[in-house]
């Protein structure tokens, strides 16, 4: 339009629009409290975000924790969250393996008090230049991971699907890893109709 600076607009009703991201802001309830009975799966639970997460829930209460991961060695990340109080399995399993998933849900058990997935696989690159391996690479970890969560996960646990904006404005050369993430919103949706 006229004057503005963006390279995105829309003119409604006589009136220029251009995207913008504003906070939210939500009413100042009472701090979470997590139950230190219950069990938390983190996938992803070794990687940067899967760290990141897995202190929160400790930070809120939670004493069991299981984080999974392909390879990736644990120890400092184990060591840090024992001494905040939380006893921590590790699991090497990744989360687009089916079968993998279905054992450790039956290990863990009804104890299971949530799931966060924050596994993902960041496959670089534009969508002109995907590959059908990066393709499966992208949607196994993260698409396929939420699918089996999404389907496995008893009704009483909850279960939260960490995704990225990408899925919903792109991101220049993440063509697969948006599509991947956009996933996550459907698997959601489903749950939540579930019930």
């Amino acid at each position: 339009g006229p004057g503005l600076p963006e390279d995105q607009f829309a003119r409604r009703g006589g009136e220029w629009f251009v995207p913008r991201l504003a906070p939210l802001r939500l009413p100042a309830g009472p701090p979470l409290a997590l139950s230190p009975e219950g069990t938390w799966l983190v996938t992803g639970g070794l990687g940067g975000l899967g760290r990141r997460i897995a202190a929160w829930l400790v930070d809120r209460g939670a004493r069991r924790l299981v984080l999974t991961t392909r390879s990736r060695d644990g120890r400092d990340a184990v060591e840090a969250l024992e001494r905040a109080g939380a006893r921590v399995r590790i699991a090497r399993v990744d989360a687009g393996d089916r079968a993998g998933t279905i054992r450790l849900l039956e290990e863990i058990g009804p104890s299971l008090a949530g799931v966060v997935h924050a596994a993902g696989v960041l496959e670089r690159g534009p969508a002109a230049a995907a590959t059908a391996d990066g393709l499966e690479a992208a949607f196994r970890a993260n698409a396929d991971g939420a699918v089996t969560l999404g389907e496995l996960v008893p009704p009483g646990a909850l279960l939260v699907l960490v995704g990225s904006a990408a899925a919903t404005w792109g991101s220049r050369g993440m063509a697969l890893y948006a599509a991947a993430n956009a996933a996550l919103g459907d698997v959601a949706r489903d749950r939540r109709a579930r019930g």
